[in-house]
């Protein structure tokens, strides 16, 4: 039997911080679209029996964070799975049990199931919950409530994106498929609170983290979420640091584009030719942030052209300005984007 993690006494400050979070709950407060639910696949190395998945919810605004995550008696909050959830012994419902000098003890334990915010291991872990019971939970069984949350101070360094633009929200080992509808509450400036309601996430959308830039020399064809890890020949993993002279014209001497609309207000990129698209050379497509770090790389291939001449993509961009990168054999050209969020 799974060891319960129990609060077994809310301090005061803690009453009445999540006082506040109930009465937002109840209040009118800014919805949000541009925050969705991304759950990885986990390499868990046959230590347990299934899959690991981690869920995250995806910050498209970079001024967002998340503190709490709820179900009322409007939008319940579920988590459930087609079989039971692996649960070790040693483990709890909440990444405060994820000890380091535990899981070097126990390997396994690494890939229990719990649920979290940012945290992903004991150390100064101050997360909370009210509300809520885990004893089905801890028996391998779901988590479900329509009035409870678990949930951090709006301050707590943890509620913020990592530079994925993620925070981590739990992590589920199953020989099922898990699912889950989830209530996300946050800030996006100091008391200025957003919801996302009924999110949901299916672990047969999960997607490997890794190196997607087919010109990298760690490139994994399985990744389907760049997670910033990409090496290049030279030892250089920024499209900047690799010497790249972005103002060289040698593709658009051939055949001008543009890149349409600019500024953009959605996920759609479109990439306009004069010319009909020429792919007997490779053709890639980056995005780099104006840092310098590559956000996503795109294959071209005959399936994304229309009409002969356009290329269109699908990428979330947090606001800000982006540089477009088009490599063809040698050739390379660049355009500026603007995202407007």
């Amino acid at each position: 039997m799974k060891k319960q993690q129990i609060q077994t006494k809310i301090p005061s400050k803690m009453k009445k911080m999540f006082s506040i979070l109930c009465a937002v709950c109840v209040a009118l407060v800014a919805g949000a679209t541009d925050v969705q639910l991304l759950v990885q696949k986990v390499d868990n190395q046959g230590l347990v029996p299934g899959n690991t998945y981690r869920v995250y919810a995806q910050m498209l605004d970079a001024n967002k964070n998340v503190h709490a995550i709820f179900g009322d008696s409007v939008d319940p909050m579920s988590i459930t799975s087609t079989t039971s959830f692996y649960q070790h012994q040693f483990g709890a419902y909440s990444a405060i049990a994820m000890n380091p000098v535990a899981i070097s003890v126990a390997p396994e334990l690494a890939y229990d199931s719990w649920i979290t915010l940012g945290y992903e291991t004991s150390e100064n872990n101050d997360l909370w919950d009210i509300g809520l019971s885990f004893a089905d939970f801890s028996a391998g069984n779901g988590i479900s409530t329509d009035n409870g949350a678990w949930f951090l101070l709006p301050t707590d360094a943890k509620c913020e994106a990592n530079d994925l633009g993620l925070v981590l929200l739990g992590q589920f080992t199953t020989t099922g498929t898990a699912s889950g509808t989830l209530n996300i509450q946050g800030w996006d400036g100091p008391n200025n609170n957003w919801q996302a309601r009924n999110l949901t996430f299916i672990t047969t959308d999960a997607v490997w983290f890794g190196c997607n830039d087919a010109q990298a020399s760690n490139y994994n064809a399985q990744a389907g979420f760049n997670d910033g890890t990409c090496q290049y020949a030279n030892g250089n993993n920024t499209f900047a640091q690799q010497g790249h002279d972005v103002s060289s014209k040698g593709i658009e001497e051939v055949s001008t584009w543009e890149v349409f609309p600019n500024p953009i207000r959605n996920h759609v990129i479109h990439l306009q030719f004069s010319e009909n698209i020429d792919l007997s050379q490779k053709t890639l497509v980056d995005i780099f942030d104006m840092n310098g770090r590559l956000v996503n790389g795109f294959v071209i291939n005959e399936g994304m052209v229309t009409g002969g001449n356009r290329i269109t993509l699908e990428q979330e961009l947090s606001g800000g300005s982006y540089k477009i990168v088009l490599n063809q054999g040698s050739q390379l050209d660049s355009k500026t984007i603007i995202v407007e969020k």
